[in-house]
Order: C-alpha cells, then structure tokens, then sequence
C-alpha cells in the first residue's frame, strides 16, 4: 500500500471521529455523552475514562464505573462557555430503575453543567436486548454464506 495512503489515512481520521462520538459529542448547545456503549465494555468492575477532551464549550473528562447493580459516573470540566445541557445516555442493554445526582428523562440522565458530584445510576439488564459480540457476528455471517 506504499503508492495508495490516502485511504488509509482517510479510514484513521474517520474512525477516531466515530469512536469520539460515542464517548464525547456536541449537538447544538447540548454535550452529550457515551452515546454508544458496547456490552462488552459495561461488566462490573469495568470503567470507561475520557481525559482532557476538547469540546465546543471547553475541555471535558470523565470516569464511568461500572456496577453489578448499575453504574457511578463522575464528570470534570473547564468550560469556558458551558453547554445548556449535559446529557449522559444509558447504554441500550439496560432499564434504569432510579437515579441519584441527575434527572432521569426516558434513556438519558440529564445532568447540571455545573455538577461536580457523582452521580449513582441503579439498572438492570434488559433482558430483551440483543447483546452483540464480533465473534458471534462474524460465525452468523458464515453460516449465511454457507448457504448460498
């Protein structure tokens, strides 16, 4: 691929804007945040950490511990013009039961720009939810093929 770099390069800068947009993303005045959460980044005892990410209101991180029984999620800020609202989304595997530190509104936790506290969320799986896995994908994907 020494003469065609420019795919290659272009595949790089696409797929950091995704995983970004899972984790960290604008949407007009609002921040929201892990938009897309894999199952298999969610068991207890799991966290998912952003540092120092530069944002349209200024620079964010987080850490989301992930519990038997739900999860606790912590957010730091340098806002240099806060957003109107910070919205946490709720992985799709799940049923919140009850919040503690944010507003529970359908599958978003919608939380104070300001906050600086933890906030604890209590959930169960959904035991509808289809969990993917790329190793299970990739095996249905076979059997499919198989036949034609």
């Amino acid at each position: 691929f020494h003469a065609n770099l420019a795919p290659h390069g272009w595949f790089a800068a696409k797929y950091r804007n995704l995983l970004r947009d899972m984790l960290v993303r604008e949407e007009g005045s609002e921040l929201h945040l892990l938009s897309v959460v894999s199952p298999a980044w969610a068991s207890p005892g799991d966290r998912i950490s952003v540092e120092r990410a530069p944002t349209d209101f200024g620079e964010i991180g987080f850490v989301c511990r992930f519990l038997e029984d739900g999860a606790e999620f912590s957010l730091r800020a340098k806002y240099f013009a806060p957003p109107k609202r910070v919205i946490l989304h709720l992985p799709y595997f799940v049923k919140a039961v009850r919040v503690e530190g944010g507003k529970l509104r359908g599958r978003t936790v919608r939380l104070s720009p300001s906050s600086r506290k933890t906030v604890r969320i209590w959930w169960r799986r959904d035991p509808g939810a289809r969990e993917f896995s790329y190793a299970r994908e990739v095996e249905w994907l076979k059997r499919e093929y198989a036949k034609e």
